[in-house]
């Protein structure tokens, strides 16, 4: 800001001082020329984080190209790691977030191996590649997404400042660049310039060791699914969810989403983090300060999901929500629904043994807080299940 007001002084001295002409130096070298009698005012304003194009409009990558896709989805111009369409970028494997020297199921995950469950959709999560490189709103595109750039799409194999690909070109005529970037495995790259593929945020349906993509030569394009270790290209979307909705956990019925502690299929253990369910709605678990944050367990004592004093779970939907509906585990005589101390802001908490249902929302977005004091076990709130259900 400071160096924007600068500028517009030195524009108001000059053009008080009567300069035949403005000079605008532009970051690509180029000077733009204008007679101070053409110019009425100046003005400034922020770029817009979401801003759509359909072609890029400058070298400041990454732009959000409108495709015209029928699900509103918009795709970035490059890929994560690129400063311009046609570079590769970087390479990741699925659920790791920076590269590496060599890629081998061994190294997979710090050493936890291809069997490690972080989810079945991870868009939007601590395992997201293009989120965790490029912030929000921008995702890995899940499994539906890169159907429907196939499917909406007419794709070409062309040669791009030297570089092979294929350019996809959507229903309203604007157009995305994917380089044929190959892939890593070990310490080499293979394929490079002669066939392209890039990661989904979907995990394989019938192997938790694999997981889907968008592959393509100048043959055509098809998807399809490789091991998790291997180091593919991500090229990120914006879909208004920021998530992996309808590829998220959750069962849906009329006005109403439950889903289980189980369903989200982390490993035993992990933080909850981010979720995205079914339908778009986001599970937002912190820790409130608490370095404990909440975490998923399944063991002898039950499967759930466990907040802890300080914890908070914020519910974002894109429709009022009406209330939500925690079913606390039991163990041992202890009813895990934090000594009772719950707050949600709004909302009216009321429990019944181990129900606990927030009311009185009427609105998107709801947080709800474990404010005990109490010290041990019977501090936790231990989820069984959650149940949403959104006004008429």
């Amino acid at each position: 800001m400071k160096r924007n007001s600068l500028l517009v002084a030195t524009l108001f001295v000059t053009l008080i001082a009567g300069a035949q002409s403005i000079n605008l130096h532009m970051n690509n070298g180029e000077v733009i020329k204008y007679r101070s009698s053409e110019v009425d005012y100046i003005d400034f304003s922020e770029n817009s984080e979401t801003e759509t194009y359909t072609s890029c409009p400058d070298g400041n990558h990454p732009h959000m190209i409108e495709l015209g896709l029928p699900s509103g989805t918009k795709w970035a111009c490059c890929n994560v790691g690129a400063s311009s369409p046609e570079q590769y970028g970087c390479y990741f494997a699925w659920g790791e977030t920076s590269e590496k020297s060599s890629y081998t199921s061994d190294n997979y995950l710090d050493g936890k191996g291809t069997s490690y469950n972080i989810g079945k959709g991870i868009a939007g999560t601590l395992y997201d590649a293009a989120t965790a490189n490029w912030g929000s709103p921008w995702v890995m595109p899940n499994k539906e997404q890169m159907e429907e750039l196939m499917n909406n799409c007419t794709s070409e194999w062309t040669t791009e400042n030297g570089v092979n690909g294929r350019r996809f070109t959507g229903p309203n005529g604007a157009s995305i660049f994917l380089p044929a970037a190959g892939y890593r495995w070990r310490d080499s790259v293979y394929g490079a310039c002669m066939y392209g593929n890039g990661w989904s945020s979907t995990l394989g349906e019938s192997y938790t060791d694999i997981a889907w993509g968008l592959y393509f030569d100048n043959w055509d394009v098809r998807e399809g699914y490789d091991g998790r270790y291997y180091g593919r290209s991500v090229r990120p979307v914006f879909n208004g969810q920021g998530g992996d909705s309808g590829n998220g956990p959750g069962t849906i019925s009329g006005n109403t989403i439950t889903v289980k502690a189980i369903d989200f299929g982390v490993a035993n253990g992990v933080a909850l983090g981010t979720q995205t369910l079914a339908d778009g709605t986001k599970l937002v678990f912190d820790g409130g300060g608490n370095s404990n944050a909440p975490k998923y367990y399944n063991t002898s004592s039950g499967i759930n999901i466990r907040v802890y004093p300080k914890n908070t779970l914020t519910i974002t939907a894109s429709k009022n929500i009406q209330k939500v509906v925690f079913i606390c585990d039991e163990y041992q005589g202890i009813t895990y629904n934090a000594s009772e101390d719950i707050a949600a802001s709004p909302g009216t908490v009321t429990l019944d043994g181990k129900f606990v249902t927030i009311s009185s929302i009427s609105s998107k977005s709801t947080t709800i807080t474990n404010t005990s004091f109490t010290t041990g076990l019977p501090s936790q709130i231990r989820i069984i299940s959650i149940e949403i259900t959104y006004a008429d």
